[in-house]
């Protein structure tokens, strides 16, 4: 249950660091439309925190397969 614990700070603090960066107005969408508002220049470089959250905090599995992933980016 830590594992999730942190993985779940991890996305708390994800999602303040976006709604201070884009904002907190609500749109009207499509259904279907999320992969073409996705927008990787503000999601990659949260990408390796992210990995180090994993490496840290999980199951040995787990964490030695993000290591790898993030040491071969």
């Amino acid at each position: 249950m830590r594992f999730y614990e942190h993985i779940t700070q991890f996305q708390k603090s994800l999602y303040a660091e976006l709604e201070a960066e884009c904002g907190t107005a609500k749109e009207q969408r499509p259904p279907g439309g999320l992969r073409g508002e996705l927008d990787l220049f503000i999601l990659l470089p949260r990408f390796g925190p992210f990995l180090a959250v994993i490496e840290k905090n999980a199951p040995s599995p787990l964490a030695q397969s993000a290591n790898e992933f993030r040491t071969a980016a």
